[in-house]
């Protein structure tokens, strides 16, 4: 079975909207084999600022050009794509779960699985055999 995304960034997460959507009709829940990871942005303050988001936008060049992380042309460009206002407008109105939500939300539904923290990301790795094992 090939791999499938599902991202729907602007509908409220709730239990019932994750056993219908990634996975299919609830009938075919649990999957008898297989890996669900799933990687998402967490905020404690629950989103984050078009200051914050421009400062980490500073951040970000200035670490390419001190490190030669990627090409100047590259990194003024992707400077320029996330400090546009457009791009500020959409971003900063996302709505994010604490990474307490993400755990206790994510758990509900996926149980037995890996949170791993990362910086402001949260991933979720649940394998189908963890689950028919416990």
């Amino acid at each position: 079975m090939a791999p499938s995304t599902w991202s729907s960034p602007h509908t409220p997460c709730t239990t019932s909207t994750i056993w219908i959507s990634p996975c299919g009709a609830s009938a075919n829940w649990p999957p008898l084999a297989g890996k669900v990871v799933l990687v998402d942005n967490v905020d404690p303050r629950g989103h984050a600022s078009r200051r914050w988001l421009r400062a980490q936008a500073r951040r970000r060049l200035l670490v390419d050009l001190r490190r030669h992380r990627r090409p100047i042309g590259e990194a003024v460009e992707l400077y320029r794509l996330s400090t546009d206002p457009a791009w500020l407008a959409h971003v900063s109105t996302d709505e994010f779960l604490t990474p307490a939500q993400f755990e206790h939300l994510y758990d509900a539904v996926f149980r037995w699985a890996e949170f791993t923290p990362m910086y402001r990301d949260m991933a979720m790795r649940w394998l189908a055999e963890d689950w028919l094992a416990a």
